[in-house]
């Protein structure tokens, strides 16, 4: 009983301190005609997916023939000069319209990704795990304004992103 105890108080201890980590907030209604398209990379965390790609990283998003449902395209330059290009499905997570996405690239397996934080218009948005783990602050253009990287930064910071060591994408004219 002791023992119950003082592990109840180490995890309130953890608790009170902010040690347990709390998921991020999806976005809670996401718009999918706007979140179609091109999206630009302009940084993300560093990731073991990505580690070889150099710039001119993308993702277009597709509607599909099943409603909720989505194409995915993520391209990047690697090192070498070639392109690395990945092909992926998803769907909306739940049907209640947040951000909340699935997406699959080998069935049976998917992956939770969330879209935490869009700019005025869709002119840029937060997308990452619920884990913190992934990041990317995308945009629909090439080059995202100071300002509105300031403001995609603040936002993923307020979701507890360390926004320091977001790497950034360079993408060709």
């Amino acid at each position: 009983m002791l023992k119950w105890l003082a592990l109840g108080g180490v995890w309130l201890g953890m608790l009170a301190t902010g040690a347990v980590a709390q998921s991020v907030t999806p976005v809670p209604s996401l718009d999918a005609s706007r979140f179609l398209g091109t999206w630009f990379e302009i940084a993300r965390l560093p990731n073991g997916a990505e580690k070889k790609c150099v710039g001119d990283a993308f993702m277009t998003y597709a509607s599909d023939y099943k409603k909720g449902s989505f194409q995915i395209v993520d391209s990047c330059k690697r090192k070498d000069g070639t392109q690395n290009v990945r092909n992926r499905n998803g769907r909306r997570a739940d049907k209640i319209g947040d951000g909340k996405l699935k997406v699959q690239t080998i069935w049976p397996f998917s992956a939770k990704y969330w879209i935490v934080g869009v700019g005025p218009d869709y002119a840029w948005a937060l997308l990452a795990t619920p884990n913190r783990k992934k990041l990317w602050v995308l945009s629909k253009t090439a080059v995202l304004p100071a300002d509105q990287l300031l403001a995609a930064d603040a936002m993923a910071s307020s979701q507890g992103f360390n926004v320091g060591k977001l790497v950034t994408v360079s993408q060709a004219p």
